[in-house]
């Protein structure tokens, strides 16, 4: 849109040539006001064709849109369930970047998991609980099926034995967790608040396990999922 009135005047570009009516105007396209542009695209065969592409890619955009929101009115808890999962699993990756697997204590290689000491297939509750996740090779996470022992040897090694009697007592604390389809929304916008404001804040840092205990907590209670 214009700040100014300028005229209409002889098209440029794809309309060079074409002849305006050099009526002032607002906006311009092809440096046609819109009635001349109408006439461009309805009398001009090179304005028809590009008329025709027009119209091709309107429809492209418009097939698109009804089809992402088909897609989101079809999603299903389970669904935004996933999604919440995904964006959690990042939180953890990003805390832990550039340490160690939290059950072999070596160092990480560039592809790892965001491994869960109670899994979420048996403690559902817990799934999205960040002192439930730490960062672990894809091999104990995927071929030891999470490797639980040595797990709870890299919870006290690193962090101490009572932030690991802290993480055994989750469990209990938490044996049940409800989110509704809103309640999963408004979390995956905090966590991909949180992702953003990390990687703003924190990129390419290493940081302590104090530092990662205190990231843990603090985005625990801006997540707001467990009271």
């Amino acid at each position: 849109m214009q700040t100014k009135e300028k005229k209409c005047k002889d098209g440029i570009g794809k309309a060079l040539g074409f002849k305006g009516c050099g009526k002032p105007t607002f906006k311009r396209t092809y440096n046609l006001c819109d009635s001349c542009l109408f006439d461009f695209f309805t009398t001009d065969e090179r304005g028809k064709i590009e008329f025709a592409k027009r119209k091709i890619k309107v429809k492209a955009k418009s097939e698109k849109a009804f089809k992402s929101d088909l897609r989101q009115k079809l999603k299903t808890n389970a669904d935004y369930v996933k999604e919440l999962q995904k964006e959690i699993n990042t939180i953890v990756r990003l805390i832990d970047r550039g340490t160690q697997c939290i059950s072999t204590l070596k160092p990480l290689n560039d592809k790892y998991d965001a491994g869960h000491f109670y899994s979420c297939g048996s403690n559902p509750s817990l799934r999205f609980h960040l002192d439930n996740i730490h960062a672990q090779s894809v091999y104990a996470n995927q071929y030891l099926s999470g490797d639980q022992m040595n797990y709870l040897n890299g919870l006290e090694t690193i962090y101490g034995k009572e932030y690991k009697e802290n993480v055994i007592g989750l469990k209990l604390k938490y044996p049940v967790l409800k989110l509704g389809i809103e309640g999963l929304k408004e979390k995956i916008t905090i966590a991909k608040g949180i992702i953003k404001r990390h990687r703003e804040n924190v990129d390419f840092i290493i940081t302590t396990p104090n530092a990662r205990r205190v990231y843990r907590y603090e985005y625990n209670t801006k997540l707001g999922i467990y009271k």
